[in-house]
């Protein structure tokens, strides 16, 4: 009894790693051999998870990374590991905090004066919080449409004419395949202040707050591009798939719903490395090969999805609108 039981655990686990494989081979890769000498990108988030990979393949390109992040810190000893890793030493850290407007401006300031040139910026950075801890920003804004959205839109806007000038450029912007969970309702709901609260009952393991910063972030993508047109600067939004990464690192998951949960994250959930292979090549591919505006996953525009959100085109411009107000922009 005991050798069929362990000869059908054997098989159940030898069909499930051919069956990861099988869903690994589909991930998105970016095979393109494109150096980046002296190419100035900055990314934001860059100290953990998926920033940190993306910016070690770019310090190996040759590139001049900045590492926008809250926290010198925290950031240490990932930039002396790039350094060494890569034989780059043109990586910095810069303090950004997304979560504070001022540090936004200020930090927009010093980078345009550093840096004449500006080829690539990268919005990574990410927060993920329980929706009944009612975070909020030091300006008072909900931490996800705060930090996720609102952030990334002063920044990329503080920065527009420096990119204009140093086109071709681009700006990557990192959203998630929970956009298409996000809600946006500018008139029900005070997405900016309180977040769009869970339903009563709502089984949904992901913070409304944070899938409505992630549709946020694809909209704003869309609204930048036709702002771009001819300009020289091109925008997208990606998907880097579920990756392992802390994102979720602020939320308390029972040890015994780990363990439920492993096969299923042994299944679907791809290592940092390999879903900043979708930053990668967002930054790196060649200009004519990507589609200002578009919306990818692995690697390639995800029709579905680019066809939803070109339907929301009148929220991408209220969002704008509302965005330009909050930040201070108008």
């Amino acid at each position: 009894m005991a050798y069929y039981a362990l000869t059908s655990v054997g098989l159940v686990a030898v069909g499930l790693y051919c069956l990861r494989r099988w869903r690994s081979s589909k991930w998105g890769l970016c095979t393109s051999k494109r150096q980046l000498n002296g190419q100035v990108i900055v990314i934001t988030g860059a100290n953990t998870g998926l920033g940190a990979e993306a910016a070690k393949d770019f310090a190996k390109r040759g590139a001049t990374v900045i590492l926008a992040c809250r926290s010198y810190d925290n950031t240490k000893d990932i930039l002396k590991f790039i350094r060494e890793s890569t034989g780059n030493n043109d990586v910095h850290y810069m303090h950004l905090d997304l979560a504070n407007l001022e540090s936004v401006r200020e930090f927009s300031t010093l980078v345009a004066e550093k840096y004449p040139v500006i080829y690539a910026l990268v919005c990574n950075a990410g927060v993920w919080s329980p929706m009944e801890k009612h975070t909020r920003t030091s300006d008072g804004f909900e931490i996800h449409a705060g930090v996720n959205h609102l952030g990334h839109f002063l920044l990329t806007n503080l920065l527009l004419d420096k990119l204009e000038e140093s086109s071709p450029s681009r700006v990557v912007v990192v959203s998630s395949a929970l956009q298409s969970s996000g809600k946006l309702d500018f008139s029900t709901y005070d997405h900016f202040k309180e977040g769009r609260q869970p339903e009563p009952n709502s089984k949904s393991f992901a913070p409304t707050g944070y899938c409505d910063s992630k549709m946020m972030n694809a909209l704003f993508t869309k609204e930048l591009a036709v702002r771009l047109q001819g300009k020289g600067v091109t925008a997208v939004c990606l998907c880097p798939g579920w990756c392992y990464t802390q994102l979720a690192r602020h939320v308390h998951i029972p040890i015994y719903k780990k363990v439920l949960f492993m096969p299923i994250a042994f299944m679907f959930m791809r290592s940092a490395a390999r879903g900043a292979q979708n930053i990668i090549n967002a930054v790196v591919e060649d200009d004519q090969k990507l589609v200002s505006g578009g919306f990818y996953k692995e690697c390639k525009v995800a029709e579905k999805e680019n066809s939803k959100l070109d339907d929301m085109s009148d929220v991408g411009m209220q969002l704008w609108e509302i965005s330009e107000k909050l930040t201070g922009l108008q």
